[in-house]
């Protein structure tokens, strides 16, 4: 592990009121991370972690740590997560150390691959039981890199949700849907990067600027309810006599935000507001009274920061969640749910049904099946059968049947044919006459 340079560590600034890290798990995250380190940010510890010993040395400016090193040898997961996962399974005894003493991890690392979706849970999980407040921001793949890559995103995502407080999903794919046709794939790149980047800078001055309110851990930790809360990112940013209308226009007109039904499914909103030494506590109590206007019912938690190279600027960004908390569990290719299929599960019978066709506890249904009768003794049967005019059932008397006098006329369509003899026998003749059988 490559411990920073101390005078790069203490660099002059306010002392923040919280520590905080920023962990890059894989090449994505470990990029991000790279960028970070690049800008004076007073308090913050920048770590990057790798599979791969050739891509931890181009890291400069960072803690470095190599996962796995007696697993896959200094070589990189080959894209595969089980062995970004057992990789860092096996440094577990190392990364207790790399936050220690931080209150909040800012976990980065881009889903799909093998490194960051393999060890990304298990970094989190690590770091939340050490104490701290884990906020996952990671990037999802582009459709282009292939359904298998989107699988391993989504199982890597469904992970994430059972160790980290907050989870923010970016999608590479809308911002390229978005973004102008002329655009460059270095320059997409470079967008995606710069918009996690932000996602950074409004957690860090929440955290570590001085200001009128900082962000309350335990209300955030408290309204996640230690589950991974999957929140939605919008920013806005103005300047001038009425910033403060112009930002919350640029919000509700951002992420479809200005729909009344979204805000009604807000359950969970991070409201961070940054301003110079100009920021007027009426700008934050006006934000405040729409945000609440808008979803009265959601647990509301702020933020707010000063810094004097902001002076003149408003910038507003929120982190919101619906679904009580939580989204709805992704749904993976492979599978299906009664709606995807187009089976339809079998409606719950209503109490008023139960009711109406279920008998009570106590009261037993009628049997479908008849008894027997009741044993009767040979004499009391033989009463029986003279009451009721019927004859016992003893032994056969000497009465022969007799015969009727049928006599056959014509054989119809066979009568010029000739008759069928074999042994002496007409077989035209019905058998049971042929051989004198008396039929009862």
């Amino acid at each position: 592990m490559n411990e920073p340079n101390p005078s790069e560590q203490q660099r002059p600034g306010t002392p923040p009121a919280t520590q905080l890290a920023v962990i890059g798990v894989g090449g994505a995250g470990g990029n991000l991370v790279s960028l970070l380190a690049r800008v004076p940010w007073p308090g913050l510890r920048c770590v990057a972690l790798d599979t791969s010993w050739r891509t931890l040395q181009m890291r400069s400016g960072v803690e470095t740590l190599l996962l796995g090193r007696s697993v896959l040898g200094g070589l990189s997961a080959g894209g595969d997560p089980k062995q970004g996962r057992a990789a860092a399974e096996a440094s577990e005894a190392e990364l207790p150390a790399l936050v220690s003493g931080s209150d909040m991890v800012l976990l980065l690392a881009g889903l799909g691959g093998g490194t960051g979706s393999g060890a990304a849970p298990v970094v989190a999980r690590i770091a939340k039981s050490a104490g701290a407040v884990v906020v996952a921001i990671v990037s999802m793949p582009l459709e282009l890199e292939g359904s298998r890559r989107r699988r391993q995103a989504l199982l890597a995502l469904n992970r994430l949700r059972e160790e980290a407080d907050v989870i923010i999903p970016l999608s590479n794919q809308d911002l390229l849907d978005k973004s102008d046709p002329g655009m460059t794939v270095p320059q997409l790149f470079s967008a995606a990067n710069e918009r996690l980047v932000e996602v950074v800078t409004a957690w860090w001055r929440m955290l570590a600027l001085p200001g009128l309110m900082h962000l309350d851990l335990g209300a955030l930790r408290a309204a996640t309810s230690g589950r991974g809360v999957e929140c939605q990112l919008a920013s806005a940013e103005a300047v001038g006599n009425n910033r403060t209308f112009e930002v919350w226009a640029q919000l509700t007109q951002n992420m479809g935000l200005g729909e009344s039904e979204f805000w009604k499914k807000t359950a969970f909103i991070v409201a961070g507001i940054a301003g110079g030494e100009d920021l007027l506590p009426a700008e934050i109590e006006w934000l405040s009274a729409q945000i609440r206007q808008q979803a009265p019912q959601a647990n509301l938690v702020f933020g707010v920061a000063c810094d004097s190279s902001l002076q003149g600027r408003l910038l507003v960004t929120l982190m919101l969640s619906n679904a009580g908390g939580r989204d709805l569990e992704v749904l993976l290719p492979e599978e299906q749910t009664p709606e995807s299929s187009g089976r339809s599960e079998p409606a719950p019978v209503s109490d008023l049904e139960t009711q109406s066709f279920l008998p009570p506890a106590t009261q037993r249904l009628p049997s479908r099946i008849v008894p027997p009768p009741p044993a009767v003794p040979p004499e009391k049967a033989r009463q029986l059968y003279r009451k009721q005019g019927v004859r016992s059932r003893g032994k056969r008397t000497g009465a022969e049947q007799g015969m009727l006098p049928l006599e056959v006329v014509s054989k119809g369509r066979f009568d010029k044919s000739d008759p069928t003899i074999r042994d002496g026998e007409d077989l035209d003749v019905p058998t049971y006459i042929r051989r004198g059988v008396t039929l009862n």
